[in-house]
Protein backbone atom coordinates (compact mmCIF):
# COMPACT_ATOMS: atom_id res chain seq x y z
CA UNK A 1 0.00 0.00 0.00
CA UNK A 2 1.40 3.28 -0.77
CA UNK A 3 0.43 7.17 -0.88
CA UNK A 4 -1.06 7.47 -4.47
CA UNK A 5 -0.73 11.41 -4.94
CA UNK A 6 0.60 14.91 -3.48
CA UNK A 7 3.48 15.54 -1.64
CA UNK A 8 4.07 12.15 0.00
CA UNK A 9 2.95 10.28 -3.44
CA UNK A 10 4.85 6.84 -3.09
CA UNK A 11 5.41 6.29 0.34
CA UNK A 12 4.49 2.74 1.62
CA UNK A 13 1.87 2.44 4.34
CA UNK A 14 2.07 -0.20 6.69
CA UNK A 15 -0.55 -2.66 7.44
CA UNK A 16 -0.79 -5.70 9.93
CA UNK A 17 -1.40 -8.78 8.79
CA UNK A 18 -4.06 -10.67 8.69
CA UNK A 19 -7.90 -9.44 8.74
CA UNK A 20 -7.90 -7.48 11.66
CA UNK A 21 -7.09 -4.40 9.67
CA UNK A 22 -8.87 -3.57 6.57
CA UNK A 23 -7.38 -0.97 4.59
CA UNK A 24 -8.74 1.01 1.71
CA UNK A 25 -7.09 -0.37 -1.46
CA UNK A 26 -5.60 1.82 -3.64
CA UNK A 27 -8.11 1.55 -6.55
CA UNK A 28 -11.19 2.43 -4.09
CA UNK A 29 -8.89 5.22 -2.56
CA UNK A 30 -8.14 6.92 -6.21
CA UNK A 31 -11.92 6.96 -6.90
CA UNK A 32 -12.82 7.86 -3.64
CA UNK A 33 -10.10 10.77 -3.66
CA UNK A 34 -10.93 11.32 -7.36
CA UNK A 35 -14.86 12.71 -6.36
CA UNK A 36 -13.51 14.71 -3.12
CA UNK A 37 -11.90 16.58 -5.37
CA UNK A 38 -14.73 17.26 -7.48
CA UNK A 39 -16.48 18.28 -4.62
CA UNK A 40 -13.50 20.78 -3.09
CA UNK A 41 -13.19 18.75 -0.03
CA UNK A 42 -10.01 18.09 0.26
CA UNK A 43 -7.59 21.06 0.11
CA UNK A 44 -7.57 22.88 3.37
CA UNK A 45 -9.57 20.52 5.18
CA UNK A 46 -9.65 20.02 8.37
CA UNK A 47 -10.17 16.01 8.76
CA UNK A 48 -11.63 13.54 10.86
CA UNK A 49 -10.32 9.92 10.55
CA UNK A 50 -12.33 7.61 12.39
CA UNK A 51 -11.65 4.01 12.54
CA UNK A 52 -8.22 5.21 10.87
CA UNK A 53 -6.48 1.71 10.94
CA UNK A 54 -3.38 2.61 8.82
CA UNK A 55 -3.82 5.90 8.46
CA UNK A 56 -4.04 5.97 5.02
CA UNK A 57 -6.79 8.02 4.40
CA UNK A 58 -6.25 10.49 6.51
CA UNK A 59 -3.00 10.58 5.45
CA UNK A 60 -3.55 10.81 1.59
CA UNK A 61 -5.60 14.16 2.71
CA UNK A 62 -2.60 15.50 4.14
CA UNK A 63 -0.63 14.85 0.91
CA UNK A 64 -3.55 16.45 -0.64
CA UNK A 65 -3.72 19.60 1.04
CA UNK A 66 -5.48 18.99 4.26
CA UNK A 67 -4.71 21.70 6.75
CA UNK A 68 -5.39 19.10 9.65
CA UNK A 69 -6.03 15.84 10.87
CA UNK A 70 -7.66 13.83 13.60
CA UNK A 71 -7.11 10.11 13.56
CA UNK A 72 -9.33 7.72 16.11
CA UNK A 73 -9.03 4.08 16.28
CA UNK A 74 -10.23 1.71 19.48
CA UNK A 75 -7.44 -0.62 18.64
CA UNK A 76 -4.05 0.09 20.41
CA UNK A 77 -2.06 -1.96 17.42
CA UNK A 78 -3.75 0.56 15.21
CA UNK A 79 -2.59 3.17 16.71
CA UNK A 80 0.91 1.62 16.24
CA UNK A 81 0.82 1.87 12.69
CA UNK A 82 -1.02 5.33 12.48
CA UNK A 83 2.29 6.91 13.51
CA UNK A 84 4.46 4.86 11.91
CA UNK A 85 2.95 5.35 8.79
CA UNK A 86 3.26 9.21 9.86
CA UNK A 87 6.84 9.15 10.78
CA UNK A 88 7.49 7.29 7.14
CA UNK A 89 5.83 10.06 5.47
CA UNK A 90 7.85 12.75 7.84
CA UNK A 91 5.27 13.86 10.90
CA UNK A 92 5.80 13.07 13.99
CA UNK A 93 2.59 13.95 15.78
CA UNK A 94 4.13 15.12 19.19
CA UNK A 95 5.55 17.92 17.50
CA UNK A 96 2.50 18.85 15.17
CA UNK A 97 -0.07 21.21 16.28
CA UNK A 98 -2.19 19.71 12.71
CA UNK A 99 -2.06 16.08 13.80
CA UNK A 100 -3.47 14.18 16.89
CA UNK A 101 -3.64 10.39 17.00
CA UNK A 102 -6.36 9.04 19.37
CA UNK A 103 -7.01 5.88 21.31
CA UNK A 104 -11.47 5.89 21.08
CA UNK A 105 -14.58 4.34 19.83
CA UNK A 106 -16.14 6.24 17.76
CA UNK A 107 -19.62 7.29 19.81
CA UNK A 108 -16.67 8.76 22.28
CA UNK A 109 -14.77 10.39 19.75
CA UNK A 110 -17.64 12.07 18.17
CA UNK A 111 -19.01 13.08 21.40
CA UNK A 112 -15.30 14.73 22.65
CA UNK A 113 -14.55 16.14 18.94
CA UNK A 114 -13.70 19.84 19.84
CA UNK A 115 -15.05 22.15 16.72
CA UNK A 116 -15.65 21.20 13.20
CA UNK A 117 -14.54 19.04 10.39
CA UNK A 118 -14.60 19.96 6.88
CA UNK A 119 -14.06 15.87 6.30
CA UNK A 120 -14.89 13.21 7.81
CA UNK A 121 -13.65 9.47 7.11
CA UNK A 122 -15.59 6.49 8.20
CA UNK A 123 -14.06 3.24 6.88
CA UNK A 124 -14.80 0.77 9.85
CA UNK A 125 -14.61 -3.28 9.59
CA UNK A 126 -16.55 -4.32 7.31
CA UNK A 127 -18.74 -5.79 10.15
CA UNK A 128 -19.82 -3.01 11.38
CA UNK A 129 -23.47 -2.30 11.78
CA UNK A 130 -24.10 1.08 12.99
CA UNK A 131 -23.89 3.20 10.43
CA UNK A 132 -26.99 5.23 11.04
CA UNK A 133 -26.78 5.87 14.94
CA UNK A 134 -22.87 7.35 13.68
CA UNK A 135 -24.36 9.40 11.02
CA UNK A 136 -26.79 10.41 13.67
CA UNK A 137 -24.34 11.24 16.03
CA UNK A 138 -22.28 13.62 13.76
CA UNK A 139 -25.56 15.55 12.73
CA UNK A 140 -26.40 15.48 16.49
CA UNK A 141 -23.19 16.69 17.84
CA UNK A 142 -22.56 19.54 14.62
CA UNK A 143 -19.18 18.17 13.99
CA UNK A 144 -19.54 18.94 10.10
CA UNK A 145 -19.35 21.90 8.73
CA UNK A 146 -21.59 23.58 6.66
CA UNK A 147 -20.95 22.03 3.31
CA UNK A 148 -18.38 19.40 4.76
CA UNK A 149 -18.47 16.28 3.10
CA UNK A 150 -18.71 12.46 5.31
CA UNK A 151 -17.21 9.75 3.18
CA UNK A 152 -18.43 6.38 4.18
CA UNK A 153 -16.70 2.91 2.93
CA UNK A 154 -18.77 -0.04 3.27
CA UNK A 155 -20.32 -3.13 1.70
CA UNK A 156 -22.31 -2.86 -0.88
CA UNK A 157 -25.23 -4.53 0.86
CA UNK A 158 -25.34 -2.12 3.62
CA UNK A 159 -27.54 0.49 2.91
CA UNK A 160 -26.86 3.99 5.00
CA UNK A 161 -29.93 6.11 6.08
CA UNK A 162 -29.63 9.98 6.36
CA UNK A 163 -31.50 12.98 7.23
CA UNK A 164 -32.02 14.23 3.54
CA UNK A 165 -33.21 17.58 4.95
CA UNK A 166 -29.31 17.47 6.43
CA UNK A 167 -27.70 15.72 3.80
CA UNK A 168 -27.19 15.43 -0.17
CA UNK A 169 -26.23 11.96 -0.89
CA UNK A 170 -24.33 11.11 -3.18
CA UNK A 171 -23.70 6.56 -3.38
CA UNK A 172 -21.01 5.17 -5.05
CA UNK A 173 -20.53 1.72 -5.67
CA UNK A 174 -17.41 -0.34 -6.75
CA UNK A 175 -18.13 -3.78 -6.99
CA UNK A 176 -18.67 -5.13 -3.48
CA UNK A 177 -17.29 -2.02 -1.73
CA UNK A 178 -19.68 0.82 -1.44
CA UNK A 179 -18.72 4.86 -0.94
CA UNK A 180 -21.49 7.11 0.45
CA UNK A 181 -20.58 10.53 0.31
CA UNK A 182 -22.99 12.60 2.73
CA UNK A 183 -22.54 16.73 1.91
CA UNK A 184 -23.92 18.67 4.57
CA UNK A 185 -26.30 21.15 3.30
Amino acid sequence: MRIISGKFKGKRISAPSGERVRPTQDRVKETSFNILYSKNAVAGARVLDLFAGTGNLGIEALSNGAEACVFVDIDKESLKFIKQNLANVGIDPRESYTVSVYHNDYKSAIKKCDGRFDLIFVDPPYNFKNFDELVDLIAEYGILSAGGVVMIEHDSKVIINADKNLFNVDIRKLGNTTLTFLERI
